[in-house]
């Protein structure tokens, strides 16, 4: 489980950094101008999507001491928590109400199913590695920010040079353990033999049909 939170975390934290800082050029280029108002509304609901992710880890420990009736009760306490907050704060500011509310009530039931699963398992968070995904999500977060993104393929490109930066970051601060650094050939080269695979099967097929 603590392997689990780690690798998610490492994986998710950068597209939450990286959809706040490209909120405004996704609605700029995929919406009209009416809706870019509204961008804060991408990196809530980024984030609530990450708490998502945390609380779905934390409720397999649940499962495995047999604690089932608990996630539904959390999951009870965080809808009626939702609703109350939606009313609270749709008639203040809108729809950043709404993912507001999602946001918190994501983080109630991440808070609580962590606390419970801490009764029953000890896990080690890794917070030196969290940290410097952190670091290298905000240090990718300022280098995407320089740019403005007036096309998709730029958004494209600036996304790719996001990643590399992410990645040079990790290996800078040492983000990824000697394991993890080991598959990293292997991963290539399965990746490498994969789109060589792929152009041999389109050759074929274009041969085959003429």
């Amino acid at each position: 489980m603590s392997h689990s939170l780690r690798y998610f975390l490492l994986i998710s934290l950068p597209p939450v950094f990286g959809l706040s800082v490209l909120a405004k050029p996704l609605l700029r280029i995929f919406t009209t101008q009416d809706f870019i108002s509204g961008w804060l509304v991408i990196p809530i609901i980024a984030l609530s999507g990450l708490l998502a992710g945390i609380v779905q880890i934390f409720v397999n420990t649940l499962l495995v001491v047999k604690k089932t009736k608990v996630p539904t009760y959390i999951n009870f306490s965080a809808a009626i928590l939702n609703v109350l907050i939606n009313l609270l704060l749709i008639p203040l500011v809108g729809i950043v109400g709404a993912a507001l509310s999602t946001l918190l009530s994501y983080f109630f039931m991440a808070a609580l199913c962590t606390h419970i699963s801490l009764k029953y398992f000890k896990h080690n968070f890794y917070s030196h590695d969290i940290a410097k995904s952190i670091m290298s999500s905000v240090a990718m977060y300022f280098f995407v920010s320089h740019f403005e993104i007036l096309s998709i393929l730029k958004l494209i490109e600036v996304a790719g040079m996001g990643v590399l930066v992410y990645l040079f970051m990790m290996f800078l601060l040492g983000g990824f353990r000697d394991h993890e650094l080991s598959l990293t050939p292997i991963f290539v080269s399965r990746l490498c033999s994969t789109k060589k695979s792929t152009i041999f099967y389109q050759n074929l097929m274009t041969n085959t049909v003429f």
